[in-house]
C-alpha cells in the first residue's frame, strides 16, 4: 500500500511539475499549436496545485486528505468538461485535462478507501 501511495504522489507531482515547467508540451501535441500566454499561466497554476496536493497528501496521508483531493480533482474534471462544451477550439485539450483529473479523482478515492482499513460486508454486520 505504501508503494501505491508514493506512486500516486510521485505521478501527481511529476505531472504538475511538467505543467509548471513546460505547459505547452501537451497542448502542442493535442492542438498542434502552443497555448496563449493566459492559457500558459492557467496551466502553470493548475500544475502548481497538483504539486501542492501531492505534497499535502505525502505529509498527511489520511483518508480525509485523499477524499478532499479527489473532490478537488472531480470539480476540475467537471469544469474541463464544461470548457470542452463551450470552447470547440480547445475541446481536445480540455477533454484531456478532464480525463487526467478524473483518473486522479478515482485514484484518490481508491487510496482513501484503502487507508480506511478493511470493510465488513453485510454478513459480518449481522453476526
Amino acid at each position: 500500500m505504501r508503494v501505491l501511495r508514493h506512486s500516486l504522489e510521485a505521478t501527481r507531482a511529476g505531472y504538475g511539475s511538467l505543467q509548471v515547467a513546460v505547459p505547452n508540451l501537451l497542448a502542442t501535441r493535442l492542438l498542434g499549436a502552443p497555448l496563449t500566454p493566459v492559457e500558459r499561466r492557467a496551466s502553470r497554476v493548475l500544475g502548481a496545485r497538483h504539486v501542492v496536493q501531492a505534497a499535502a497528501t505525502a505529509a498527511l496521508p489520511t483518508p480525509a486528505a485523499y477524499r478532499l483531493g479527489a473532490g478537488v480533482d472531480g470539480l476540475h474534471a467537471l469544469s474541463m468538461v464544461a470548457l470542452a462544451a463551450a470552447d470547440p477550439p480547445r475541446r481536445r485539450i480540455a477533454l484531456a485535462e478532464a480525463v487526467s483529473a478524473g483518473v486522479f479523482a478515482v485514484a484518490g478515492l481508491c487510496m482513501a478507501r484503502a487507508l480506511s482499513g478493511p470493510r465488513r460486508g453485510r454478513r459480518a454486520r449481522r453476526r
